[in-house]
């Protein structure tokens, strides 16, 4: 159909098909994407139905945390002075 070297249409209505299928195809997609994204959510609504304990509160979780690293620091110094004490009775 096309035997220019530039790959434009011969006509203007070739060309306007071509603008109406490529218009057709964006909207397409669009409409996909928009179907992927509404999955998506009732995805995450039925996890969040079927699984309630993984929507654990953010403070909750840095409470954990907070007493983890604070039982960390404990258990570090702890062995530190352990450390210190049997070097302080080597010498002796």
């Amino acid at each position: 159909l096309n035997n220019n070297d530039t790959n434009l249409p011969n006509d203007d209505a070739t060309s306007d098909i071509d603008y109406i299928l490529y218009n057709s195809e964006i909207d397409q997609i669009e409409n996909d994407i928009q179907q992927i994204q509404n999955n998506a959510d009732e995805l995450i609504e039925q996890i969040q139905i079927q699984y309630p304990q993984l929507q654990q509160p953010l403070h909750e979780h840095k409470k954990h945390s907070y007493k983890f690293y604070k039982q960390t620091f404990v258990i570090l110094t702890l062995s530190v002075f352990c450390i210190g004490l049997m070097f302080y009775i080597k010498r002796k």
